[in-house]
């Protein structure tokens, strides 16, 4: 496979070298959340005053104390659940297949799980208690809170070829997205039930951070190791949390390996400035102000698959003006053919994804044009094929 320069070989016994196809090295896995419910008691509550009439708002007092009771709530059930190892809020998930060097031959799209614990946001519905006709107080009720565990399934594994390259696949998390606002304030409505037996509610919740911030918390999050196998691996089973042995004094200890590279071995371009000065992408170089470049071809077929399915820009700047161009070519003599446009303006920091395709080109050139400030970095270009 020609990634980063490296064409994967295999030596048969009569000495015969095969190119390795890389789709063998890519196995498929799959992500479910085994879910289950913790619960904590919310004790009965007396308001500060008695109300006459059953109607927002509450009492400054009353909303205090009711929030500070279901922050304590909250505070209990979520360390249990991360005491057990589990999960109370979404996360992004994605394998990788890991060489024998340390670097990543490929990573998966990020998947998104446990979004049933989004239901950790509704309401709780307090009976509300009466003395006369004054409204005194809420009822003791339980608060539940929906976790899961994270199940690795394995659809298929790497080719037997393959293994003796890869030294694992490591799947890999983002951070759980919080639920509730970062002030965890008091959203609650005082409710009357007319159907049948007159009833007095009341309705309380921290107030929930918005479906976009968890979108956006969750693509800011960075990554981390949570699982590893070999590559031999057929099944979940196989998966163990990655640790590793710190020698202190004489003593052992063991702590989570953090993931420190994300995006390694795709096929990067090394990019030709206007002025015939180089700049490599991999190497992290600084774009000057004017920017105008274009890459070499880059060779995608036949050993990268059929067929390109994605490209992954990423670059990181402020108050950038660009506009970053993708064109096929079957042959490295032939015509061109635009296969993506894409503008950037203004502050980029996450990777940039152009639309999905299915191209069969034999060669991509890559070529950014505008103005971006100095310090605006080009790093490694991925692209996906299938």
């Amino acid at each position: 496979m020609a990634t980063g320069g490296f064409i994967y070989l295999t030596r048969s016994a009569q000495g015969v070298w095969t190119v390795l196809d890389p789709a063998d090295a890519l196995p498929s896995l799959t992500f479910t959340a085994g879910t289950s419910t913790s619960t904590a008691t919310i004790d009965a509550y007396t308001f500060a005053s008695p109300y006459s009439q059953w109607r927002a708002p509450l009492a400054g007092e009353d909303v205090s104390a009711l929030t500070a009771m279901l922050r304590s709530a909250w505070s209990g059930l979520l360390a249990d659940v991360a005491a057990e190892g589990r999960h109370a809020a979404p996360m992004l998930v994605r394998w990788a297949v890991r060489m024998v060097d340390g670097n990543y031959l490929w990573m998966s799209d990020p998947v998104r799980v446990g979004d049933e614990t989004l239901a950790n946001t509704d309401r709780l519905s307090l009976s509300v208690t009466t003395s006369g006709n004054n409204f005194t107080g809420t009822a003791a009720d339980v608060l539940p809170c929906v976790h899961y565990a994270l199940v690795i399934n394995v659809v298929s594994g790497i080719a037997p070829a393959w293994r003796p390259l890869v030294a694992a696949i490591d799947v890999l998390a983002t951070d759980e997205a919080s639920l509730f606002t970062a002030s965890r304030s008091l959203d609650y409505r005082c409710l009357t039930r007319t159907v049948g037996p007159r009833d007095y509610l009341l309705e309380v919740r921290l107030t929930p951070s918005s479906a976009a911030a968890v979108s956006n918390r969750l693509a800011a999050s960075p990554w981390r190791l949570i699982a590893t196998a070999p590559a031999s691996a057929t099944s979940g089973a196989d998966f163990t949390a990655p640790v590793e042995a710190v020698m202190d004094s004489g003593a052992s200890s063991v702590r989570t390996v953090e993931a420190v590279q994300l995006y390694g071995d795709p096929l990067h371009a090394v990019a030709v400035l206007a002025n015939g000065a180089v700049l490599d992408l991999e190497q992290e170089q600084p774009a000057a102000m004017s920017v105008g470049w274009r890459s070499h071809p880059v060779a995608v077929s036949p050993l990268m698959g059929e067929r390109v399915q994605r490209v992954v820009w990423h670059l990181s700047g402020e108050d950038l003006q660009l506009t970053l161009r993708v064109t096929g070519q079957r042959g490295i003599m032939a015509s061109e053919w635009p296969v993506s446009v894409m503008a950037v303006d203004g502050d980029i920091s996450q990777p940039l994804a152009a639309a999905p395709m299915r191209i069969a080109a034999r060669t991509l050139c890559f070529a950014a044009e505008g103005t971006a400030p100095t310090g605006t970095m080009f790093m490694k270009t991925l692209i996906y094929c299938r």
